[in-house]
């Protein structure tokens, strides 16, 4: 297992600070901790980072790059062929629809983009230039077509504002569902954290990633505070944020939990994953993203000893505070 935590902010820039231990764990048959490995379990993209919780292992990797967009290599085709060791064909996910389609509609929309526009009908040339990025004036309908075959031909168009948009991952529940097989205590969970998508209203938010796929944002408690962990070393902070953090002194001042700024949240998020490390299945090093509206910041601390962290810790605070706290020029 591992740990995943993630703070949002609730006084000054809003901001979402995600954490991930970077332990991989080797176990035997009888389920026993037998190696300890490291690896990246925190992704970034354009507009995201997700944190996992869990062993990293091909089918999680393939997943990360589907969600990093833009490489036709990494599609959902490939994704799916990841996960089914090869046994896919394009009318598999039937949980959308648009993969129903038949080759020969999909290659006719693709050619449309390279064909004169004497050699079309004129419905291909509306198609063709909502490809080409000309905005004229369409019927609603016209629109709703559109949409439809834009995602026939990039069938890998922005996977996490669509999970965002309709509140579920539905590559998360493939996942699960083809991987695990029924290992629920396996199964895979993520945090993810948004940037605004664009000119949408899509907002700066902290999700967790429930087996199902399901998107569950972070509620505030009663005192103010918002966060959301899994993982093994779950318990540890949980624990943390009811008791053991009201008795820090931090950042040269108490610690309020309606008063959670960037730095604040930085430095809790240290000291949490410090208690979960005292889990065996949690490392003690771990990987940091700080995501605001505007950008996505990593803090890569590597040090000997708790010293040194403390210091570097306080240094890459400081940066994070010229970086994203100070005002434009």
């Amino acid at each position: 297992m591992t740990t995943i935590l993630g703070i949002k902010t609730n006084s000054g820039p809003d901001a979402v600070v995600l954490v991930a231990d970077t332990q991989i764990n080797i176990y035997d048959i009888n389920n026993k901790l037998i190696e300890k490995e490291y690896g990246q379990k925190l992704n970034v993209g354009r507009n995201w980072a997700m944190a996992y919780m869990g062993d990293v292992d091909a089918h999680i990797d393939s997943f990360y790059k589907f969600l990093s967009e833009g490489n036709p290599r990494f599609g959902l085709n490939s994704f799916l062929r990841a996960i089914t060791g090869g046994r896919i064909n394009l009318n598999f996910d039937l949980l959308d629809p648009r993969y129903e389609v038949p080759d020969k509609v999909r290659n006719s929309a693709r050619e449309i983009a390279n064909k004169s526009d004497d050699k079309l009908s004129q419905f291909e040339k509306i198609i063709k230039d909502s490809i080409n990025g000309k905005n004229d004036s369409r019927t609603d309908f016209e629109e709703h077509i559109i949409e439809y075959v834009k995602a026939i031909i990039e069938p890998t168009l922005r996977p996490v504002e669509k999970a965002i948009k309709r509140k579920s991952f539905s590559e998360v529940a493939l996942l699960n569902a083809l991987t695990r097989g029924e290992d629920v205590n396996g199964s895979n969970e993520f945090l993810l954290a948004t940037t605004p998508f664009g000119g949408d209203t899509l907002s700066l938010e902290l999700y967790k990633v429930n087996c199902f796929g399901t998107l569950i944002p972070v509620k505030p408690r009663d005192d103010g505070l918002e966060f959301l962990c899994g993982g093994s070393g779950q318990g540890h902070i949980e624990k943390f944020f009811e008791h053991d953090f009201k008795q820090i002194f931090g950042l040269d001042q108490p610690i309020e939990t309606d008063q959670i700024t960037i730095p604040t949240a930085i430095f809790l998020a240290d000291k949490a994953m410090k208690k979960a490390s005292s889990d065996i299945n949690t490392g003690e090093k771990y990987s940091m993203v700080i995501v605001t509206e505007k950008k996505i910041e990593l803090i890569d601390i590597t040090s000997k000893d708790q010293k040194s962290h403390d210091a570097n810790l306080k240094e890459d605070i400081k940066k994070i505070e010229d970086i994203i706290l100070s005002p434009p020029p």
